[in-house]
């Protein structure tokens, strides 16, 4: 279905000669993400309002976008398990979000810190086989994840005195993204073919 409508955007602009015919491949490609993007967005959007959840929904989606591009992590081999996938970190982090609630503390806040910075310092990045990073990008990708996890950690442990609720949901969306970092690894990272 995304493909189709991709293929579909990029046709219309060849056709009204806004684009080359060389170029339609990568405009669908383009359109591509795009439509996968808005999709797992919306949904998410979409679901934290069904579940009373509207402002963590905002922020897990501007933490998570921020770090994954340039943390790296998992990689779907299709938009649609990419979507899937995406909603279901979310989801995965509302509920344990109400169930770790109860029991947040500045330990479990330190505990998940060390854990969320430990994987940053030794994975960030890791890379899309699709999409190798050069020595320059990788550094900087790098530098960024740990200022950018760092920004995070700060203001989560800030707003652990005012409002629990969002230093939690900025720590469980870092500690999301952290898994998913962990998980390609395992899988082999740049070096999986199956992506």
């Amino acid at each position: 279905m995304i493909r189709l409508l991709s293929s579909k955007l990029a046709d219309l602009l060849v056709r009204n000669k806004i684009v080359a015919i060389e170029d339609r491949e990568v405009y669908i490609y383009g359109y591509e993400i795009l439509i996968s993007s808005v999709i797992g967005v919306f949904t998410v959007i979409l679901l934290g309002v069904f579940l009373n959840s509207f402002v963590e929904s905002l922020l897990f989606l501007i933490i998570f976008v921020t770090i994954r591009q340039c943390s790296g992590g998992y990689h779907a081999n299709s938009y649609m398990k990419c979507i899937v996938s995406f909603v279901a970190v979310y989801v995965f982090v509302i509920i344990v979000l109400h169930f770790v609630l109860p029991y947040y503390s500045l330990f479990i806040w330190a505990i998940l810190s060390v854990v969320c910075m430990s994987v940053i310092l030794d994975l960030a990045p890791i890379e899309n086989p699709q999409k190798p990073l050069t020595a320059e990008i990788k550094s900087r990708n790098r530098k960024r994840a740990i200022v950018m996890s760092l920004i995070i950690l700060v203001v989560s442990a800030l707003l652990y005195v005012i409002v629990p609720r969002i230093s939690l949901i900025m720590m469980l969306t870092l500690l999301s993204i952290c898994m998913l970092m962990i998980y390609e690894n395992l899988r082999g990272g740049a070096n999986h073919e199956d992506n």
